[in-house]
């Protein structure tokens, strides 16, 4: 084709691709290394080209990375998986494809040819979401301390649910049995028996508050009384003894 006439088209291929091409040598040492080694792994090729690549892979994937090329052969090639180190010093997961090469006549290969890609797994994915909006969420909660907004807490003082009971709200029965709380552990009976539970979880149960009366006699102004009668100013406006008084006024 037209492209393969041009001057250098090999190297331009090359460096079109995004996969990290190496060459090492029997020893692991980096003998070429593909431009692509600085969007990967943020090295330049020069900066890798010459040392060891056992220096980029993790401890603990080192010792299988040298199983794998030693098994390897003429018709055998080799694929694992490992962490690489990138400049920053951290670690990411590739998969690594790659063969050796042999001159005519030679037992022992004169270098391996690897390919080597980062390694995408669904678990990674997640974490990376899990940790970005994690980062996210500390932004947030940054901005609202800046904005006072930590000082607009809702108090929480009947349930975990931070919603406050209202006057005649009606509580859930207790059935003797646990529900998840962020208060700490209480003692409860069940069935007759006293169980000790462990902090983060209490009954869910909450006793029913009582109606606070605010009435107030209109005749003598108290506002205590065994009972409340209707007055002149409508039912329950005055006590039990002012009201007993205008019933007989009334008649």
């Amino acid at each position: 084709t037209e492209f393969t006439k041009r001057r250098n088209w090999q190297t331009r291929v090359i460096n079109e691709l995004k996969d990290l091409y190496l060459v090492l040598s029997p020893t692991c040492g980096l003998i070429y290394c593909s431009p692509s080694s600085q969007e990967t792994l943020g090295y330049k090729p020069e900066e890798l080209t010459g040392r060891n690549v056992l220096d980029l892979i993790h401890v603990d994937d080192s010792d299988n990375f040298t199983r794998m090329i030693s098994l390897s052969s003429k018709d055998k090639r080799f694929q694992l998986y490992c962490r690489l180190r990138k400049k920053d010093d951290r670690f990411v997961m590739f998969e690594i494809k790659g063969h050796p090469r042999y001159n005519p006549g030679d037992f022992h290969p004169t270098c391996y040819f690897c390919i080597a890609r980062p390694y995408f797994s669904k678990a990674n994915a997640m974490l990376d979401s899990f940790l970005q909006l994690k980062i996210e969420n500390e932004l947030l909660q940054k901005r609202l301390r800046e904005f006072g907004g930590s000082s607009q807490r809702p108090a929480s003082s009947d349930g975990c649910s931070g919603i406050p009971q209202t006057d005649g709200e009606k509580s859930p029965p207790n059935t003797g049995r646990s529900s998840i709380d962020l208060r700490g552990g209480k003692s409860e009976t069940v069935d007759g028996d006293i169980v000790e539970s462990p902090p983060g979880y209490s009954s869910g149960y909450t006793p029913k508050r009582k109606a606070y009366s605010e009435r107030i006699c209109t005749e003598c102004g108290t506002t205590e009384a065994p009972e409340w009668r209707k007055g002149p100013n409508g039912p329950k406006t005055l006590c039990n003894a002012c009201g007993l008084r205008w019933a007989k006024k009334a008649k």
